[in-house]
């Protein structure tokens, strides 16, 4: 069965606010250091969390992921039917490590309007059908961001971002509010050099003064196109103050180098039959 509609069955239970183990889906980022970003749905307890993992996989799986890249595939991870778990249980370090499948690409209607079948083999544009390697061994290094949404959060100025990685990478992914909103991972050309690496490893929030927030509607393209530089605000500053409230200093201009989109959606992380972008282009 495709993770899609195994990972994400609400027909089966009811919702509770006690966790109830489930399949996650996660998009995998990184070189030296690799990466995986939850794919959230805003709508369902179990996948209403932003959570950023660093990993590690089996040298064999890495070294095929990265020679499976120059043909343009972005990869996907998922645990396997019976072995599902909680974020919590992750976050709570109960989990360090998970059994995966993974995936060359997302469908693009949620659920696919076809359901590939067994056995796994070429689609009819001639991609790989997930999933595209079974059985991979994750092993959690660490958390490198956790946040469970929250709707007492009405609104921001601008669209927001994590920013993370290590050493000279770096990548965003976009923080989703409410719906209707976005997904969106990219990597950036390089770390900037205005935060240190400490910094970097910890995660900060950048906000985009050219992406206003809208609470009733969201980027039905991304927004962010490949090969593009952005101003930027950390954590949503431009200067800083003193005890007694005098401006102390005014930040520089911020920039930052977005240099590949892995994933962008708006189908997953909103009511699958209440889209709000009916007709844009999912990038995965």
């Amino acid at each position: 069965m495709n993770h899609w509609i195994a990972s994400h069955d609400h027909g089966t239970s009811k919702q509770t606010i006690k966790n109830v183990p489930h399949r996650h889906a996660f998009a995998l980022v990184g070189e030296k250091n690799l990466f995986l970003c939850h794919q959230i749905m805003s709508h369902m307890e179990a996948h209403c969390f932003e959570i950023i993992l660093e990993v590690k996989l089996p040298e064999e799986t890495k070294e095929a992921i990265f020679e499976n890249r120059k043909m343009g595939y972005s990869h996907y991870l998922c645990n396997q039917q019976g072995g599902e778990f909680t974020v919590a249980s992750i976050v709570a370090g109960s989990r360090q490590s998970f059994t995966a499948n993974v995936w060359t690409g997302v469908p693009d209607s949620n659920p696919p309007a076809v359901m590939p079948q067994p056995p796994w083999g070429k689609g009819p544009d001639g991609k790989p059908v997930p999933p595209w390697r079974t059985d991979v061994t994750v092993e959690i290094i660490r958390i490198v961001h956790f946040r469970h949404l929250n709707r007492n959060e009405t609104s921001r100025r601008f669209e927001e971002y994590i920013l993370f990685g290590r050493g000279k990478e770096a990548h965003i992914m976009h923080s989703v509010l409410w719906q209707p909103d976005y997904d969106h991972l990219a990597s950036l050309r390089k770390a900037p050099d205005w935060i240190s690496e400490e910094q970097l490893i910890a995660t900060i929030n950048v906000s985009f003064p050219e992406l206003p927030f809208d609470p009733w509607g969201t980027y039905c393209n991304c927004p962010l196109h490949d090969n593009s530089v952005h101003e930027v605000y950390y954590f949503g500053f431009t200067e800083f103050r003193d005890p007694e409230g005098n401006v102390q200093n005014h930040i520089e201009k911020l920039e930052i180098h977005v240099d590949h989109t892995w994933w962008y959606s708006t189908k997953i992380t909103n009511y699958w039959r209440a889209q709000h972008c009916a007709n844009n282009i999912q990038i995965s």
